[in-house]
């Protein structure tokens, strides 16, 4: 893929299975929209941070494994969305320099240690604006903050207003639970492989990580029935719906059962892993290609 007009100033390239971020985007110095976001990237090139006239750069759920001090270049950055990805390692300090930001999302990784108390210069974040309320939103992580002053300050900017909160924490899952309830902007790791048999509800914008394959177990969603997205990427099964649901479950386990609980209608649909495919009732989707689905006629 080549992009060669240097008057580009908003490109949008989801959903198309891309490994790497062309090298001629680097070009296309008075871009302001980068969207790349539900590709296979994994890794962003330095010279991204050359393009200083950025306001959006959406990356979102690709394989993103780091991000670095680049980030700090980009000072015009209104927008900037790195959630669901692989990005370990702590978050820079750079993060900082980006003193017009009114939206950061990082939820959804591996990063962990302490928050840079550099974050306090995104004054912008958490304002109301358009109809819509932007926030800092870094759950899902392992992070922290021993300085009172940048918890208050991530607490008032923070998407659940709760920083702390929304990090990993960890249940273990029984045949004797029966249920399990994952809170909205929760983000909980289940350990154990019950038999089955047991009902775990996630609400809107929970988060689950099934850290053992399981039994056959009902999973039920707040959400859309008609709008999700199921994917797989080596050894994981993955489910999101249209508002960020997100799990996760070993390829190994048994069929799941997934019912959506939606004002409309209740719908539900079974999950399966045969022999390396991942199958909807008894639709058959590509290995690792991410694929939009809209359920119309294959509802059991």
């Amino acid at each position: 893929m080549t992009v060669e007009n240097d008057v580009v100033t908003k490109l949008y390239f989801n959903y198309q299975s891309l490994t790497t971020i062309p090298d001629s985007i680097r070009n296309l110095t008075n871009l302001t929209y980068l969207n790349l976001y539900d590709n296979k990237l994994t890794s962003i090139p330095e010279w991204i941070g050359n393009l200083t006239n950025l306001t959006t750069l959406d990356l979102r759920r690709n394989n993103l494994k780091s991000i670095t001090g680049w980030i700090g270049n980009l000072t015009n950055l209104e927008y900037l969305h790195l959630a669901y990805n692989q990005l370990t390692g702590t978050i820079p300090s750079e993060i900082g320099n980006l003193t017009l930001l009114t939206s950061l999302h990082l939820e959804g990784n591996h990063l962990e240690g302490e928050v840079p108390a550099s974050i306090k210069n995104l004054t912008r974040t958490g304002l109301f604006n358009a109809f819509i309320t932007n926030y800092i939103n870094l759950g899902g992580n392992r992070l922290f903050t021993n300085d009172p002053s940048v918890k208050a300050f991530l607490d008032s900017k923070h998407e659940n207003g709760n920083f702390e909160a929304c990090q990993w924490s960890s249940r273990v899952l029984t045949q004797a639970d029966h249920t399990l309830e994952v809170k909205n902007h929760e983000f909980i790791q289940v350990y154990g492989a019950s038999s089955g048999s047991n009902e775990i509800h996630v609400e809107e914008y929970g988060t689950i990580k099934f850290m053992h394959a399981l039994g056959h177990n009902t999973i039920v969603l707040d959400g859309n029935p008609e709008y999700f997205k199921v994917w797989r990427s080596g050894a994981t099964v993955y489910i999101a719906t249209k508002w960020r649901t997100q799990i996760s479950i070993p390829a190994t386990t048994t069929e799941q059962t997934i019912r959506f609980e939606w004002w409309k209608a209740n719908k539900s649909f079974a999950l399966r892993i045969e022999n390396g495919k991942v199958m909807l009732n008894s639709q058959v989707l590509t290995a690792f290609l991410a694929e939009m689905i809209r359920m119309t006629n294959s509802w059991s």
